[in-house]
Parts: structure tokens; C-alpha cells; sequence
């Protein structure tokens, strides 16, 4: 390396060995603070409360900074030599620790040693997010969960579950007696609509294919974090309302034909894989907008493409349009017909008909003045009138 026209040695090895050479640790400046940080004696825990009053009462120590007293903006420590944004994942403090010797707070002192010293007098108050740890960080209320109960092991989760029949089981997958898996599958022979969140410290494929054969609403990897937690519980809400809703519209819908019918077929019970029945109504009424100009629109044809029997669907579009299928497709036609009609007044009425999904202008013509009270004719005729003022 050349310096100023001389060769220079790129490492000092002399100066290393001899001891003189200068590094930055090296470097002693007036008024210069010296760090020490506070790190987690737990791993996977909640920094509850940090008290630095006895650090701070020694004579030369500057402050504490934690999460407590320094913003939380994101940051990232890392730079590309691309030009692009990487993502600001990383706090300077936060109250929640992934493992053993993370940071939590740093001493800032006139002297190294009475930054150390200060740093053991630094009491953190943490909690280690056990089982009970957990339970408490969840805001269970605020989900709409009134019953939480907690078990040590698989064989007393089964237990439990098959006695009190919960609606949403949270496992770890390894624990003692019996995993988390065979219990959720031992839990799924009598609990159907059971949804299961699964916590596990490892990525196991044949842990994560049984989770998927499970319907798993999710599996979350340790160290954990209380809003995946959270957002997993909100996900599993919504699914079993939706399950009662749809237990709910099953039992409507037997008592509505009973008398009617000895005994409802399989095939028009309400779908399993439906997720709601206003969603189903609205598929079912955007399908009738996109296809009424096609002439074989009819209630066969909508069955099979939403793949549901004429009755349950008919039942299920009426129940929630206050309206029966047909009625839809004349209304959404006739509509249509006439918007067309007042932009194209001149138009021919079996043309209309026939754009509008008719096959039969005659029929086209008796709808029309039945649903507005004059004949397409006469609408016409009106509105070139209006046009002639």
C-alpha cells in the first residue's frame, strides 16, 4: 500500500506484538462515556419493568437507556450496496426478548469498570413466557374467548378437550406423554370443527405435513411472538363463527322442509366448504349480471356451476335477496333492456330481447309491461317523443 509516496505494511504485526499500535478501544478522550450493556438472563420473555434507580445513584454513571425511555423506531443495521430499501426489522430496546443475552438496556458511565458495576446493580423485571406466561400476554376479552383452560401435557389436553369440547386448542407440538399432533388428531375424531394453532422450536417437515393435514390455522415457530399469537386467534374466531353459521343455516333449512320431505338427500345439506352464505348469494347474483344476455341461463345451469343442488340454492337466494333467482335474472334483464333501449332508440324489439338473454320476444314483451307497465314499444315512442321537443 503506498501512503504519501512510501510502502507501508497493511497490518502493523510488529506493532500488534510489541503492544504500541492504536486501536479504538485504545483511545481515551475527556468527557468520553463508556457502555455496558444489560443483557436477558431468560429466553423467549417479556421485559415487564426496568429499575436502574441504584445504577443511577452511583457517582459517574451518565444514564440507562431501555425500551422504556428510547423511541421504538425501526431501524436496520445493514447496508446494500444496491439501491435498495431493505426493511427496518430491529429496535434498540424492546420489552421482548427472543433469547439468552439479548439486549435490554445499556449503562453509560465515566469508566468502563463503573459502567460494568452499574450494569449489575441495573434489577430488570422479566417474565419468561411459559404456559402461564403466555396466558397472561393474550388479551383474551378484548377476543371474545371467556373460557381459556390450560393443561401440562398431550394426554391431560386430550382429556380436557374431550371433556369440555373447546372450540380452539393451542399445542406445543413436543410435550411430554403424548405431542401435540397425535392429541389434535385424537381430539379431530370427535371434534369435527375443532381449529387447532400449533407452537413448535422446530421446522419438522412431518410435523408441518401433519399440521397441514390437520387444517391447521397455523404453525407458529418459536421464539414466539404474542401478536402471532393474537392474529391466530383472530383467525380461528372468524372460522368458527363461520361454522356455526353455516350449523345454523343446515338446521334452518331441515325445518323449513320439514312435512315437505321425509327425509333431505345428502347432496342438499349445506356444503361444508362453504364459508358464508351471504358470500355464496352474492357470487351466485354476480354470476346472473355477468351471463343474463346468455338464452340458457336457468336455475340447472347456476346449480352446477356453484356445484349445489336447485333447492338448497333457491332456499339460500331467497333466504338472503328476499328475492328468488328468476326474479333476478328478469330484473337485472329488464333492467338492462331498458337502459339500452334510452340509448338506442331506434332499436328493434326482438333485437333487444335477444341481446337482453330472451329467446322469445313475445315472452320479452309480456315481462317488460308487467314489470314497468307499458310494452318495450311504447317506451320507445316516449322517449323519441321527449327527443322531438
Amino acid at each position: 500500500m503506498k501512503t504519501v509516496g512510501s510502502s507501508r505494511p497493511i497490518h502493523d504485526a510488529r506493532g500488534k506484538a510489541a503492544g504500541y499500535t492504536k486501536y479504538t478501544g485504545d483511545i481515551m478522550l475527556p468527557g468520553m462515556a463508556y457502555l455496558c450493556l444489560v443483557r436477558s438472563t431468560i429466553p423467549h420473555g417479556r421485559v415487564k419493568a426496568i429499575h436502574p434507580e441504584r445504577a443511577l445513584a452511583l457517582p459517574g454513571v451518565y444514564g440507562v437507556l431501555h425500551c422504556f425511555n428510547t423511541t421504538q423506531r425501526a431501524f436496520n443495521r445493514y447496508r446494500s450496496r444496491f439501491s435498495q430499501e431493505l426493511p427496518c426489522e430491529e429496535r434498540a430496546f424492546t420489552d421482548y426478548v427472543h433469547f439468552v443475552g439479548d439486549r435490554v438496556a445499556v449503562v453509560a458511565a465515566e469508566s468502563q469498570a463503573l459502567a460494568e458495576k452499574a450494569a449489575r446493580l441495573v434489577e430488570v423485571e422479566d417474565e419468561e413466557l411459559t404456559r402461564e406466561g403466555l396466558y397472561k400476554c393474550i388479551p383474551w376479552e378484548s377476543l371474545g374467548i371467556t373460557e381459556v383452560h390450560m393443561a401440562e401435557d398431550g394426554e391431560e389436553g386430550l382429556k380436557k378437550a374431550l371433556e369440555l369440547r373447546p372450540d380452539i386448542v393451542m399445542a406445543d407440538v413436543r410435550m411430554p406423554r403424548m405431542d401435540g399432533i397425535t392429541m389434535a388428531f385424537e381430539i379431530r375424531k370427535s371434534r369435527k370443527n375443532c381449529r387447532f394453532i400449533f407452537i413448535s422450536g422446530y421446522c419438522d417437515k412431518e410435523y408441518l405435513m401433519s399440521a397441514i393435514q390437520l387444517s391447521a390455522v397455523n404453525y407458529i415457530e418459536k421464539p414466539i411472538e404474542p401478536s402471532e399469537i393474537v392474529d391466530a386467534l383472530k383467525k380461528s374466531i372468524l372460522q368458527v363463527e363461520e361454522e356455526r353459521r353455516r350449523a345454523a343455516m343446515e338446521e334452518e333449512y331441515r325445518a323449513h322442509f320439514k312435512g315437505v320431505l321425509e327425509e333431505i338427500p345428502e347432496e342438499d345439506l349445506v356444503p361444508a366448504s362453504w364459508q358464508s352464505s351471504t358470500h355464496m348469494a352474492d357470487k351466485i347474483e354476480r354470476y346472473i349480471q355477468d351471463n343474463f344476455s346468455d338464452i340458457n341461463l336457468s336455475l340447472t345451469k347456476l346449480a352446477d356451476e356453484f356445484e349445489l343442488s336447485k333447492q338448497y340454492m333457491c332456499w339460500l337466494y331467497k333466504k338472503e335477496k328476499n328475492e328468488t333467482i328468476n326474479q333476478s335474472i328478469i330484473r337485472i334483464r329488464i333492467k338492462w333492456a331498458k337502459e339500452y333501449m334510452r340509448r338506442n332508440p331506434f332499436v328493434k324489439i326482438k333485437d333487444v330481447a335477444a341481446r337482453a338473454g330472451f329467446a322469445d320476444s313475445s315472452y320479452f314483451i309480456r315481462i317488460y309491461k308487467k314489470n314497468e307497465q307499458m310494452t318495450p314499444a311504447d317506451y320507445l315512442r316516449d322517449i323519441n317523443e321527449r327527443r322531438g321537443e
